[in-house]
């Protein structure tokens, strides 16, 4: 039964991609060689994001932009500019939100669930998540992007908050280039990076609370 759903969702991303020229990635092995690598030798990524925020309930997506800073191993950033300030820092330890200057702080320890977020979030934009014990993959390409579509095996944890994430890896240099969190309700944000800069010098202070 479970082979039999896999293979109904694979058909479903595989007609979707399809529309966009996308095919079954060829190389799949080859790909995952070379994003570790390029994973390894990247010790920092500063880039600029649109946020693009569609809901069934509204008639136009919610945009957003900013920029994002992540540092090796697990601090990243993201400085939202318009249509308000608003700043989101992970350090490992735990988020920080910085609301117009109101700030608070939680604890990632807090919860399994808050943990689990934290670290996809941190390894997506790094583009280390291909983790097939966590994930269902599907990978995919055209003439422009390597794609990989996660579909969350535990449907009690992060399925209940997420039903597919998916990954758009540059082909010129494996950095990740979009990415799409799709809700249960099909609900979905996405985030498009550009302006890219790696391995810069970014101060750990930061990463801290004010």
């Amino acid at each position: 039964m479970r082979a039999t759903i896999t293979f109904i969702c694979f058909i479903i991303t595989f007609i979707s991609f399809a529309q966009n020229d996308f095919r079954v990635m060829k190389e799949v092995e080859a790909f995952k060689k070379n994003l570790t690598e390029k994973t390894a030798i990247t010790n920092s990524i500063i880039a600029e994001f649109k946020q693009e925020k569609f809901m069934s309930i509204l008639s136009q997506q919610l945009i957003s932009n900013g920029t994002i800073k992540f540092k090796q191993p697990n601090m990243v950033k993201w400085s939202y500019t318009t249509p308000y300030l608003y700043d989101i820092v992970l350090n490992g330890n735990g988020i920080i939100i910085d609301d117009g200057g109101k700030v608070n702080e939680f604890s990632v320890g807090s919860s399994k669930l808050f943990s689990e977020m934290n670290q996809l979030i941190i390894n997506s934009v790094q583009g280390n998540v291909l983790d097939a014990t966590k994930f269902n993959i599907t990978y995919l390409e055209n003439k422009e992007y390597f794609a990989a579509v996660l579909t969350p095996i535990d449907k009690k944890q992060l399925g209940a908050f997420l039903s597919e994430i998916e990954i758009y890896f540059d082909k010129q240099d494996y950095s990740v280039s979009r990415l799409k969190l799709v809700e249960p309700e099909e609900d979905y944000t996405q985030i498009t990076f550009f302006n890219k800069q790696f391995n810069q010098a970014i101060s750990d202070e930061i990463f801290s609370k004010k």
